[in-house]
């Protein structure tokens, strides 16, 4: 499973630029005349629109935002008019709203994508995932921007470099992340793959900002220009590990801020990656690139004083050159769909700005699985019972749950672990209560649906949520509640319906009954019983996967002298209707699926003479009544086998089932074999009942030492049934039943 993502990289590839989406959620802009106005962004470096709360197309020009006009061919261009919030708006700027194309805007969109101008390439040109690889970085600065800090490159020696950094270079800012890229790669990689980041510059560009960065970008004029003006002080040939000819890969960190974040400039840089030939340098090709950039946020963010970028944004890009896509729907017409993905829950979506790019998500089972650093357990019908997940960070497993009615084997959902530590710390984000910030919880069980295509999840698509309704790698959200960035009209509330996608989460969400894959939804694989353990060497989540463990419950007084029936052998035992399937741990237990009735046969027989009481624990998933008969051997009758009814005319006893917990249910075996049956001789216990639904048994056996005359139960009365005890006196309804002999219902029990 874990080779097929690699596999499709090495076949297809096609390389344009991989830039970061916007960073999500609403914005409050402040325009040229003073007035402020919400802007919605929606897209990444290659495809990038915006809108008012009213859904109003937006042109974006330097700081300002125009009312759009939509040409013939559903292109954007500006008008004159800066746009306003609704209520705010002149009878001229309604007049250019009202005339607006926007259907047109949006039909063009659904085939509008960026361009792929490349040829298929080979894995040799992706970076390498293992080791301790050299990737060259260099320092660019324009006319009209340069870096902020005297010794920008201290500070990126830390940002890149450091194993803990030392926040006292530059502004004292860069200790604002929770470690370096190569800390976060190696972290991720269980520290199998360290790069190194050889930093160069900074060189001084000829144009301004603009010049390069205006619109989509223009990499043709920069990363030439960088290239050679850093060729005095680089040597290409150190960076081309595989002696293939081409550099592995050119790094270029840009002063100044980022174009993905809405309130910037449109002269700014879009922090991206992707590959095209750049020249030649020390006889070696520059192909695979990145772009990053100096700044956090925009201009007075962060009041005055300026913040060096977190490493979110660059650990993103450096994963594109790697091979991983993107996560987040990167087509207009997904995007207008709001098809889900993973939101801040993956560095490939919009955990790239979690805490402002500070504290990137973490790489999640699947991606570190996809370059090798991982590997994703599988769990089958044979691993029944309670399973446990920690932080795969410290040795924990993830699980994968297969689509039984998908043949590829490529339909899953992968349970993971989330804590909220190390990078995770400030997952899914914080929102605003009485003016102060205040951290969302963001730890519990995570669940990814993965529909995997090799085409979908290849650099050369890059479109694993693309497909309208068909999304490829989303949460399944704990709370049934998902809400795209690109449809979050309020950034608190976005936030806050992230913090309920984990189980048990801030709902409290305790099941998962329905895996929804495309096929259908999967009711034969419940999730149950989930709980969280948040502190200490036991953090971390368990739950009861198909049905729970079966705890036998030890009888004071009672010599369980007998058969237990998944301990006599499958030689002494035939079922039928049903079979004999285990937990996780080993043991054994029967299954009856599609359940009306059901045999255990007894090969040999079996000598119940001396024993009075038969004892069976039962789960059922649905409340339904159970009918439980023996079968005797009688003489040499022509049918061999035998029911043996009571005075009353029956052979059966009737028990009403709990749903969703082991029933613990003795039965007094004179109510089921009256006097004169050859107890010597048991063949079969027959079940019936059911209604087609599934039911599991265990610890089924008999024993004797039952107070004479009395029915023992142990599985749970209804709720209306009114309890008493031996001397007559009438318990609280509800009230928990200790052991001792109970009047219910004018009949004698016993509750041990």
């Amino acid at each position: 499973m874990n080779k097929l993502f690699l596999i499709a990289l090495s076949l297809i590839l096609c390389i344009a630029a991989w830039g970061v989406k916007v960073n999500p959620g609403p914005v409050v802009v402040t325009q040229s005349d003073g007035t402020k106005i919400t802007v919605y962004a929606y897209g990444d470096a290659e495809n990038h629109w915006y809108t008012t709360s009213d859904g109003v197309l937006l042109f974006h020009e330097g700081y300002d935002f125009f009312i759009a006009s939509v040409d013939s061919e559903g292109n954007l261009t500006p008008t004159k008019q800066l746009a306003h919030e609704p209520s705010a708006r002149s009878a001229s700027e309604t007049q250019l709203v009202n005339s607006q194309n926007r259907k047109l805007f949006y039909e063009k969109s659904g085939v509008r994508k960026a361009p792929r101008k490349e040829p298929v390439e080979d894995n040799n040109l992706l970076f390498f995932h293992t080791g301790s690889p050299k990737a060259l970085v260099i320092l660019a600065e324009f006319t009209d921007s340069v870096f902020k800090d005297a010794d920008p490159k201290s500070v990126f020696e830390e940002y890149l470099n450091a194993d803990v950094i030392n926040n006292n270079v530059g502004n004292k800012t860069v200790g604002r992340n929770y470690g370096s890229v190569k800390k976060y790669f190696s972290d991720m990689s269980f520290g199998t793959f360290t790069p190194q980041f050889d930093i160069y510059g900074p060189v001084q560009l000829s144009h301004n900002l603009k010049y390069y960065g205006a619109g989509k970008d223009n990499m043709s004029r920069l990363i030439p220009e960088v290239c050679e003006l850093a060729d005095a002080e680089v040597d290409f040939t150190q960076y081309d590990e595989n002696n293939d000819g081409y550099v592995d890969l050119v790094y270029i960190i840009c002063a100044g801020y980022s174009q993905s974040w809405t309130q910037n400039s449109t002269d700014c840089i879009w922090p991206k990656s992707g590959g095209a030939f750049y020249g030649t340098f020390d006889g070696k090709n520059v192909y695979r690139f990145g772009v990053h950039t100096e700044l956090n946020a925009y201009p007075g963010a962060f009041s005055q004083a300026y913040r060096i970028n977190g490493v979110g944004l660059f650990c993103h890009e450096f994963s594109h050159c790697m091979g991983l896509p993107d996560i987040y729907p990167t087509t207009d017409a997904a995007q207008n769909a709001l098809n889900p993905a993973m939101e801040n829950w993956d560095l490939m979506d919009g955990g790239e700005y979690t805490y402002n790019g500070y504290y990137p998500t973490e790489y999640s089972a699947w991606e570190r699985e996809a370059l090798g650093w991982f590997t994703i357990d599988t769990l089958t019908t044979n691993d029944k019972g309670s399973v446990q997940l920690k932080n795969i960070n410290n040795g924990g497993k993830a699980y994968r749950i297969l689509n039984d009615q998908d043949n590829s084997g490529k339909e899953y959902v992968i349970l993971q672990y989330i804590q909220n530590t190390g990078w995770n710390s400030k997952l899914p984000g914080t929102i605003r209560v009485n003016g102060s910030s205040v951290q969302l919880p963001g730890h519990g069980m995570l669940v990814t649906h993965v529909d995997y295509d090799a085409d979908a999840f290849s650099l050369r698509y890059n479109s694993v949520n693309n497909t309208t309704g068909h999304s490829r790698y989303t949460v399944v959200p704990a709370d049934g509640e998902y809400i795209s960035s690109y449809d979050a009209n309020n950034k608190d509330n976005y936030m806050t319906s992230m913090a309920g996608d984990l189980f048990p989460g801030t709902q409290n969400v305790t099941e998962l009954l329905s895996i929804p894959f495309y096929t259908g939804d999967d009711t034969s694989k419940p999730i149950i019983n989930i709980e969280e353990t948040t502190s200490g060497s036991n953090a971390g989540v368990t739950f009861d996967y198909i049905v729970p463990n079966d705890i036998i419950v030890e009888r004071e007084g009672c010599a369980v002298d007998s058969i237990f029936v998944n301990s006599i052998g499958t030689e002494d035992i035939t079922l039928e209707n049903a079979t004999v399937t285990s937990y996780s741990n080993g043991d054994n237990l029967i299954e009856a699926t599609d359940f009306s009735d059901a045999k255990i046969v007894f090969t040999n027989g079996v000598d119940i003479s001396e024993l009075d009481s038969l004892h069976l624990n039962v789960y059922s998933y649905d409340e339904i009544d159970l009918q439980v008969e023996l079968f005797f051997c009688v003489g040499n009758s022509s049918n061999g086998i035998k029911a043996l009814e009571d005075e009353a005319g029956e052979a059966y006893v009737t028990t009403t089932l709990v749903a969703r917990e082991w029933n613990n249910i003795d039965l007094a075996i004179e109510k089921i074999a009256p006097e004169g049956a050859d107890l010597t001789n048991l063949k079969e216990i027959r079940l019936s009942g059911g209604n087609g639904k599934t039911i599991f048994l265990n610890n089924i056996y008999f024993y004797g030492e039952t107070p004479d005359g009395i029915d023992a139960i142990t599985h749970h009365p209804t709720p209306n049934t009114r309890y008493y005890t031996i001397d007559g006196i009438l318990l609280n309804q509800g009230q928990s039943l200790k052991k001792g002999i109970y009047i219910i219902n004018g009949k004698k029990y016993v509750v041990k």
